[in-house]
């Protein structure tokens, strides 16, 4: 949400408080979640980029200036290390990662070649039209990330661009109607989702992993978008299509997520530890809580038994040695 209010706050006028807000929404982003620290000033660069042509001096130091300024006690934090330290163990970039598995190559040619392997585990068919994440609390995994719409404006892009290479291999002349203009603009809907897919590819654990490439998400929606867009009008079937696609997942999907899903995920969500909680009785619920993990139960002790941070670490060393 942040993301997409930020860019459009800064992009909705040239204005120097447009741009500031837009600044500010995007620094407050990057505190949600710890990939969209990655994002964040890769789709800043971007929209620079974009905008340069237009771009006024006052303009980009509110822009960035509003960005610093909210950003500050986010990166203090950081800088210091006590926010880095899940993000450090499950990175590529860490040192005892690099040097367990990097072989022959050097330091940086591993992380390179590591980081576009991990990039196209996104592009799998079997993520992206198929089963999803793997993780069942990720996925339903009764299809795949893209919905039904999306696969269809990846068609009408693939057909766009096939057209494209038959009439240059043919040199054929240029088509009496002009092409949309809606196309570059899902070119670049293309490179801020990978912008938003970096992050999960920085990782080496789940992949792929539909929640750290979550904020590749609005791109790909603006992709599908305007793939229907530039072709609504050209052909009757186009609308129909797009309805019946939408109507179909709906039906498959929905029923799915409601009866079955609950079922699947019962484990993968900790149920059974979930539902001894929901008792509210201590006594019933410590002796399940000691076949979990103590971050695993420890959320309970908060959200059930009215335990704070510092009382829950306490309760939760009782639990496991028995005390």
């Amino acid at each position: 949400v942040f993301l997409v209010w930020g860019v459009y706050l800064f992009l909705r006028s040239s204005q120097v408080v447009w741009a500031a807000l837009g600044g500010i929404v995007l620094a407050l982003a990057a505190y949600t979640y710890p990939p969209v620290r990655v994002q964040v000033p890769l789709l800043t660069l971007l929209l620079l980029v974009v905008k340069r042509r237009h771009l006024r001096p006052g303009r980009v130091v509110a822009f960035l200036g509003a960005m610093v300024v909210t950003s500050l006690p986010l990166a203090l934090r950081l800088l210091d290390g006590s926010l880095m330290g899940r993000s450090r163990a499950l990175s590529i970039l860490n040192i005892d990662y690099i040097s367990g598995h990097r072989g022959a190559l050097s330091s940086w040619t591993f992380v390179l070649k590591q980081g576009l392997d991990n990039l196209f585990e996104h592009l799998r068919p079997s993520y992206l039209f198929f089963t999803g994440d793997q993780n069942l609390r990720h996925s339903t995994q009764v299809m795949g990330e893209l919905g039904w719409l999306d696969i269809l404006a990846v068609a009408i892009a693939g057909l766009a661009v096939a057209v494209v290479l038959a009439r240059a291999c043919r040199s054929a002349p240029v088509p009496a109607r002009v092409p949309s203009g809606l196309w570059p603009l899902a070119g670049l809907a293309v490179v801020a989702g990978g912008c938003g897919t970096l992050p999960a590819a920085l990782c080496w654990e789940g992949l792929p992993h539909a929640l750290r490439s979550m904020g590749a998400w609005p791109a790909v929606a603006l992709f599908t978008a305007v793939c229907l867009s530039a072709v609504w009008s050209r052909s009757r079937l186009i609308p129909l299509l797009a309805l019946t696609l939408a109507l179909a997942q709906t039906i498959h999907f929905v029923p799915h997520y409601f009866r079955n899903y609950p079922k699947t995920s019962y484990s993968a969500w900790d149920g059974e530890l979930r539902d001894a909680a929901d008792t509210g009785n201590l006594t019933l619920f410590a002796p399940v809580a000691k076949r979990f993990t103590e971050l695993e139960f420890r959320y309970y002790l908060l959200r059930n038994f009215g335990q704070t941070c510092a009382s829950s670490r306490a309760m939760a060393h009782e639990i496991v040695t028995g005390k």
